[in-house]
């Protein structure tokens, strides 16, 4: 299912916008319709699905369009999340840079007033094969795997594993709550357990979880250690793993990961 979000003082033109984007698409398709910023901004805060696509318009009644996407992009989950502008003018992208103009591109275009299903429908043809990969990973990572562990069993939620350790074939899974010691567990069976894009091999006794790699330290010549935004234990990473690990994150963030000197 897609949930968009169209936020605009006209309600003729919010139930235009919502027509043609059901319309648009054989998805299933959730539209909520908000009359100012701030109106937009409690349905985000109790929405719990994520919302797939934002459609604001630049004049709204208590604050501008452009003010309300600044306030939703500091909001971790709707960092590179589509929104579609509705806007009486063709904005110019004159006097920038070819990949501003594209990474712009990527994540908000502009619907023009008066409002016409095929704009609607065209704008949103632009992001559908990015809302349905979104949802896939986010489905990825909200997959749980079932563990018996040295204390019991435990289903650990896959976005939350930080990494996993194993010494003398014995396993050790740290994750955002806590951590795990499985028993008699190879590394390579526990990924395949995990069976994840982003939690991959990092060093021959370790593998990390891509979603929550925050940055890399240099500990020696040839390893690095990981650091974690909750977590202080290390996580090593050879010079064998690191290419592919450094790939994987910009795959998944879009972004390079932070180095800091030994």
């Amino acid at each position: 299912m897609i949930t968009v979000l169209i936020v605009g003082n006209n309600i003729a033109d919010n139930e235009r916008i919502a027509g043609s984007i059901i319309g648009g698409t054989e998805l299933t398709t959730c539209t909520i319709c908000a009359r100012s910023a701030q109106e937009a901004q409690r349905v985000i805060t109790r929405t719990l699905e994520p919302i797939d696509l934002f459609v604001i318009s630049i004049r709204l009644r208590d604050q501008s369009g452009y003010l309300l996407a600044e306030s939703i992009r500091k909001i971790n989950r709707y960092r590179d999340t589509p929104i579609l502008f509705i806007t009486n003018s063709s904005p110019s992208l004159f006097g920038f840079t070819e990949r501003s103009t594209y990474q712009s591109y990527k994540k908000h275009h502009y619907i023009s007033l008066p409002i016409t299903r095929i704009d609607v429908q065209s704008k949103l043809g632009l992001y559908l094969e990015q809302i349905i990969r979104s949802q896939g990973e986010r489905s990825s990572a909200e997959r749980s795997v079932h563990i018996r562990h040295s204390k019991g069993e435990t289903l650990l939620v896959v976005q939350e594993i930080l990494f996993a350790e194993v010494q003398n074939k014995d396993c050790r899974i740290v994750t955002l709550s806590g951590s795990y010691e499985v028993l008699n567990k190879a590394l390579k069976d526990l990924i395949l357990m995990v069976d994840d894009d982003y939690f991959l091999r990092c060093h021959k006794s370790f593998a990390l979880n891509i979603r929550q790699l925050k940055g890399l330290e240099k500990a020696a010549r040839r390893i690095w250690k990981a650091s974690f935004s909750s977590e202080q234990e290390p996580c090593l990473i050879s010079s064998t793993y690191l290419p592919q690990i450094l790939d994987a994150y910009r795959n998944y963030s879009g972004a390079s990961v932070t180095f800091q000197a030994e």
